[in-house]
């Protein structure tokens, strides 16, 4: 049976497109009413076209809304779990009292309400996430902690030191993946997480990690080895000399390792800092008599007496005193005060 009009809408009749109507949440004929298919919730407008149209241009701001909702249901409602279905069947509800309240001409409250559903669904969602993204980490972890003790070396007669030195980068490795993965556990409820909708990018974001943890743990400990680097961690300073094995791995290289894994910049920033560092600036060529040339000097606000300040005026003015004095003229130099000019400017006396 086909509803016609709001008074036909009930459970296991259908609705206009010939959808079975599974749930009926609200109706107040012949204005409205709100109810739910197999995929979604909707709502029967009023049997007068022109009423009918006012209240779908009302609600068409709702529509956005309304389909991010839906794509984040979206595979609860028909799913075998039951507490799948029973998630949808809750947040179905929500979204109909929303409507209801749509329909009732309070269009912003419903949009709140509408809001406040997208977010619990979306933290749904990421809780999730949240969980299948350790299930990734933990899996790649042991994976590396796998191949490290698989590679290990026998132990019957004596290593070589290349097998030494192997075994040595193997630990660093499976004991760098423990420490991104106990870097990944501490952060996880503030790390960005998309929703387990794209739970291909959360995985290869989670197996990334791990890769670049070991990785990092390798790297740092080769580092230390060759003597490129130098690091302190308390008291400790840990250099090539304590990184090198003596009869077996060396004690410190377990700790150097999960700290490279767990500190996920402190190698990169390393190897950054290494290749962009500047090198020093070449002296300033001097001028005569080993003086700096005057541009390369700094620049000083003088004061009234010409120097950067009073003082060192007065001070100059005092060394300097006299100081023509001591000069020897040329008798042809020597100028009569009645042959110089008459003095110009000045200050007028008073009257």
């Amino acid at each position: 049976m086909g509803a016609t009009s709001v008074r036909d809408v009930c459970v296991h009749a259908t609705d206009e497109t010939g959808t079975p109507i599974t749930a009926v949440y609200a109706k107040n004929a012949p204005w409205y009413a709100i109810y739910r298919t197999h995929d979604r919730v909707l709502i029967r407008f009023a049997d007068d076209m022109m009423l009918e149209k006012r209240q779908r241009a009302d609600l068409s701001m709702l529509a956005p809304i309304r389909g991010e909702i839906n794509g984040l249901v979206d595979g609860w409602r028909t799913s075998a779990e039951p507490r799948l279905a029973s998630r949808a069947s809750r947040y179905d509800r929500r979204v109909a009292d929303a409507l209801v309240v749509a329909m009732e001409q309070d269009i912003a409250t419903a949009r709140t309400i509408l809001n406040a559903v997208r977010e619990d669904l979306v933290e749904e969602r990421k809780s999730w996430a949240r969980f299948l993204y350790l299930l990734v980490a933990s899996a790649a972890a042991f994976g590396v902690v796998l191949a490290w003790l698989v590679a290990i070396p026998g132990q019957d007669g004596a290593l070589a030191e290349g097998a030494v030195r192997a075994a040595g980068l193997w630990q660093a490795a499976g004991t760098g993946a423990v420490g991104a993965f106990f870097s990944i556990a501490l952060a996880i409820r503030n790390r960005s997480i998309r929703t387990d909708l794209q739970m291909r990018d959360n995985g290869v974001d989670a197996l990334l990690r791990i890769v670049i943890g070991a990785i990092a743990a390798v790297l740092l400990v080769a580092l230390l080895r060759s003597g490129l680097i130098g690091l302190s961690i308390g008291g400790l300073s840990i250099d090539r000399s304590t990184m090198l094995p003596h009869g077996g791995v060396s004690d410190i290289l377990p700790i150097v390792a999960f700290v490279g894994g767990f500190l996920e910049r402190l190698v990169p920033d390393l190897l950054v800092g290494a290749t962009m560092a500047e090198p020093s600036p070449p002296p300033a060529p001097s001028g005569p008599a080993g003086r700096a040339p005057l541009a390369a000097e700094p620049f000083h606000l003088l004061g009234p007496s010409g120097f950067a300040n009073d003082a060192a005026g007065d001070a100059a003015e005092a060394e300097c005193e006299g100081c023509m004095a001591a000069l020897t003229m040329a008798e042809e130099e020597i100028v009569d005060d009645a042959a110089l000019p008459p003095a110009r400017g000045g200050v007028a006396a008073g009257h």
